[in-house]
């Protein structure tokens, strides 16, 4: 549960309010999601069109890395405004440092996958020389 209350105790009034984090509709979005990924994969594995070879591959890839540079952006604003303004949230010393951990991670998440999809291309050497 969340309490809808100001920061500051000085400046509460009224009563707090709990709220959930999570509704149901969030577990049917989820599921929707796992259930799409799922017959994505298989449907590719098939070797089914439109689906078939590498072009899942670089759609799949493509798809990752996306998500994981939106994670990092996100991430990254939210430390700059903790660093910067450390009395606007709740947020103690752990925090800080599990955000801090988890944007490290991602970022080397995100090289090393960069590393990865681009090592087959720089190791074939001048163009036209990959075949």
């Amino acid at each position: 549960m969340v309490d809808i209350s100001s920061a500051s105790p000085e400046t509460r009034s009224g009563p707090i309010i709990q709220q959930r984090e999570w509704s149901p509709w969030h577990l049917i979005w989820l599921a929707l999601a796992a259930v799409t990924m799922f017959c994505v994969v298989f449907w590719a594995a098939l070797g089914r069109p439109p689906l078939s070879g590498t072009k899942i591959i670089a759609v799949l890839g493509f798809t990752f890395m996306v998500l994981v540079n939106l994670s990092i952006g996100a991430l990254a604003s939210g430390a700059v405004i903790e660093h910067r303004q450390p009395d606007w949230s709740r947020f103690g010393a752990v925090d800080h440092v599990f955000m801090y951990v988890a944007l490290a991670g991602l970022a080397a998440t995100d090289a090393g996958s960069a590393w990865w999809l681009s090592a087959p291309i720089l190791a074939a050497g001048p163009a036209g020389s990959f075949c």
